[in-house]
């Protein structure tokens, strides 16, 4: 399954190639650690106008209650700095620019 894709509040600048990111399983999990259930790395096509991320997780067996999904840190490392290209959450069609989420969210 898809999970969502965030910018972390203390993420790097334009000029990294490091990017610190929240990451949150989208489907139903119990409110499970997502940690384990990640993907260890993932999908990034990077072209000279957007990067563009797919992290997926392991679905749940069975059903699940849905109280909210919590987040958890990760760092991306790209080929190249971010600069002035667009960085896409590609959870969702199309893929949708990711957006600051601070611990609260």
């Amino acid at each position: 399954t898809w999970a969502e894709i965030a910018l972390s509040r203390d993420t790097s600048t334009s000029e990294s190639t490091t990017l610190n990111l929240r990451i949150s399983e989208v489907d139903c999990t119990g409110a499970r650690d997502p940690a384990p259930f990640l993907a260890t790395e993932p999908v990034v096509v990077e072209t000279e106008d957007e990067v563009t991320v797919y992290w997926t997780s392991q679905q749940i067996q069975g059903g699940a209650d849905c109280p909210g999904n919590p987040w958890v840190e990760r760092t991306l490392q790209l080929d190249q700095a971010l600069g002035d290209r667009t960085l896409m959450d590609g959870s969702t069609w199309p893929p949708a620019p990711v957006t600051l989420k601070t611990a609260s969210d």
